[in-house]
């Protein structure tokens, strides 16, 4: 009996640790798909505000089957874009999302491609008071502030 108690119980011991593992593991998994349902309403209602104006950015000469949309914020003058149509950026290269204002470009920021291996979707850029169209240019990485744009335009749409 004392050996068929000593059986059972590591039998048991056993079962008890991998059922943790597995209890943890799903823990896991369920904490980042909670975290990823959060990021995609937040984008759904980002999209459906009444006060979104959604701007298509079409692919130029250079990559004509990019494209881009950049949603602008007509009560705030926000912009969010979703770069998650363009093509993978080159090692050490970044892309730039632009405003042009008076026929002239602004500095709108680098545009974040993955997050912990993940492609991001919609983002967060600079704000614009008014604004006549937005271009996104491949350049080369560590050039955070820019005064224009030095390498090609991948995609462009107008308001």
């Amino acid at each position: 009996m004392l050996i068929g108690s000593t059986v059972l119980n590591v039998f048991l011991y056993f079962k008890n640790t991998d059922t943790g593992r597995s209890l943890e593991n799903a823990q896991a998994s369920i904490s980042r798909l909670e975290e990823k349902a959060s990021e995609m309403e937040s984008n759904w209602k980002l999209v459906q505000s009444k006060y979104s104006q959604p701007v298509s950015l079409s692919g130029m000469d250079v990559a004509p089957n990019a494209a881009a949309k950049v949603f602008w914020m007509k009560n705030t003058g926000e912009v969010y874009i979703d770069p998650s149509n363009l093509p993978a950026a080159p090692a050490g290269k970044q892309y730039h999302l632009w405003g042009i204002v008076d026929s002239k470009p602004v500095d709108a920021g680098v545009i974040l491609m993955d997050k912990k291996g993940n492609r991001y979707n919609i983002q967060k850029m600079k704000t614009f008071g008014k604004v006549e169209a937005f271009a996104v240019s491949l350049e080369e990485a560590g050039d955070a502030v820019m005064e224009a744009p030095k390498g090609d335009i991948y995609v462009m749409g107008k308001m």
